[in-house]
């Protein structure tokens, strides 16, 4: 191997662990985090951001999260594709990445009232993780379904989280107020809670994260 060939195989290391650094501290879910971080709710005001801890309920027919199975209110997949390695290669090249979120309508049970949850697209600080052990089955599955090969040796990590009922969430967004909710058991001298959507803010979409 030659000095030229060893230096851009350092310039690519380095590149490549810039950029997953750059990704962690800057990116999507960093921003994310960053939002959720900043939040501190002392009075929910109509039309004002608002962040809200509390428990996951669904308001209809559950999501099956393709990589683990689980009925959730979310999720996300992530995958990169590569390209077949030359041979002796020792690394292989990304020619794309699939990434598929899905949410339904849900609701969160929060000390300040229930927050119902309908918008049609999210942000997450969740951080996606691979399963122990992993399906393949169910990756080559997800695969098909995209319309890919469900060749599993050009394929991968495949990673994945999901928001199952009974999740503690943090949500934050821009507090719609309703009327109260009757429908929650209650004691009767306990006042019903206020029931609040949660809808996306002009600057950034509606966040959601792990307390």
């Amino acid at each position: 191997m030659t000095a030229i060939v060893v230096f851009l195989f350092i310039l690519g290391g380095i590149g490549s662990v810039v950029g997953a650094a750059y990704t962690g501290l800057f990116g999507p879910k960093a921003r994310a985090r960053r939002r959720l971080a900043q939040g501190r709710v002392h009075q929910i005001v109509e039309g004002e951001v608002v962040t809200l801890v509390g428990t996951v309920e669904p308001l209809g027919e559950l999501l099956e999260a393709p990589l683990s199975g689980t009925a959730c209110v979310a999720y996300a997949v992530h995958v990169d594709l590569h390209e077949e390695p030359a041979k002796g290669a020792r690394r292989r090249t990304v020619v794309e990445s699939i990434r598929v979120e899905r949410i339904v309508p849900f609701r969160v049970v929060t000390a300040s009232g229930i927050v119902e949850i309908t918008a049609p697209s999210i942000d997450s600080s969740i951080p996606l993780v691979p399963l122990v052990p992993h399906d393949r089955r169910r990756e080559q599955a997800f695969l098909r379904a995209q319309d890919r090969s469900p060749d599993l040796s050009l394929a991968g990590p495949f990673v994945e989280y999901a928001v199952a009922p009974g999740t503690q969430l943090r949500v934050q967004g821009v507090a719609v107020l309703d009327a109260p909710d009757m429908t929650v058991e209650r004691d009767y001298r306990s006042p019903a809670p206020s029931r609040i959507h949660l809808v996306a803010h002009p600057d950034h979409p509606l966040t959601i994260g792990l307390p």
